[in-house]
């Protein structure tokens, strides 16, 4: 077997440690597999958290629409009114004084209503209570109360909109829950790709070392040839620019690296800083696509 020499053994160390560079930082950092950030993803990231806020905001929308339909208990009144005047005062004489007067009124009244779907209106029960005092040159205090009235308010000239809302309300509910599944599987894809961007530019970013690392060597021996007359300086200029060109290349993939991996720690939900790190399992699940059922939940649930 034919011995290396020093330059070259050095070149191919070069090379090795290059390739085991993204292997020990790996073994050294937590990393995740696609289940985990698919799973990270759609609890913890920004379109996870808007799709979960959308379908909380149609689940209270929900509840508020329901509770309007129970019957609603109402007060309203004036507590108090108070109105001072100054009153012309007829004596017995014929003669006018001029007399002050407070007035001091207050009423309360209490409603409960309830909405009637199949009609439209509302049915309501209510009860008042009112109280005038008056004090002049005496007081006088009355009271009045209305114990129980009924009455029913119905629109007849219009559409019956609850009706029609009371059919409404749980057709949009699904729509958001199911625009809220639809959205889970849309950041599942999502992530999915971001996933496999990064591991795409972490095997360019380790060949664009590798290349970076073989032509530095190769240039350091062109140089040693150079000194000692055995190449031009035409040949050692093209292997400094390849060097030149490899290490623009290793810049390049090393500014793709960090912005796939601040856009996979966006999605996850964790900060850009975080070093994360990912692995890919070797083995691949297969599937037997059942084109007949797809096509059938297609028409029913799409």
């Amino acid at each position: 077997m034919p011995r290396l020499h020093l330059p070259v053994r050095a070149a191919f160390a070069c090379v090795a440690l290059a390739m085991l560079l993204p292997v020990s930082t790996l073994r050294a950092q937590e990393a995740i597999t696609l289940q985990q950030a698919i799973a990270l993803a759609q609890e913890h990231g920004q379109l996870a958290q808007i799709a979960a806020a959308t379908r909380d905001a149609a689940r209270y929308r929900d509840q508020s629409f329901y509770s309007l339909r129970l019957p609603q208990l109402s007060l309203g009144g004036t507590i108090p009114s108070y109105n001072r005047s100054i009153i012309q005062v007829i004596q017995p004489d014929g003669s006018t004084l001029f007399r002050p007067q407070d007035q001091l009124s207050g009423d309360l009244t209490a409603t409960v209503s309830q909405s009637l779907p199949w009609t439209g209106g509302d049915l309501f029960f209510s009860s008042s209570l009112a109280q005038l005092s008056v004090t002049g040159q005496q007081t006088v205090r009355t009271w009045s109360s209305t114990p129980f009235s009924v009455g029913l308010r119905q629109p007849i000239f219009r559409p019956n909109a609850a009706r029609w809302d009371r059919r409404e309300e749980p057709v949009r509910l699904e729509s958001a829950e199911r625009s809220y599944r639809e959205a889970r599987e849309d950041i599942a894809i999502h992530t999915t790709n971001l996933f496999f961007d990064l591991y795409a530019a972490r095997v360019q970013l380790a060949n664009a070392k590798a290349n970076a690392a073989i032509n530095d060597t190769l240039y350091t021996l062109n140089k040693g040839r150079f000194e000692v007359g055995k190449i031009g300086e035409n040949d050692l200029l093209q292997s400094e620019l390849a060097l030149l060109r490899a290490r623009n290349s290793a810049d390049g993939a090393q500014l793709d690296y960090q912005r796939a991996l601040s856009a996979l720690c966006l999605a996850v939900g964790v900060p850009p800083a975080t070093a994360l790190e990912i692995t890919v399992v070797a083995d691949l699940p297969t599937y037997a696509a059942d084109t007949t059922r797809a096509v059938a939940e297609a028409l029913r649930n799409r």
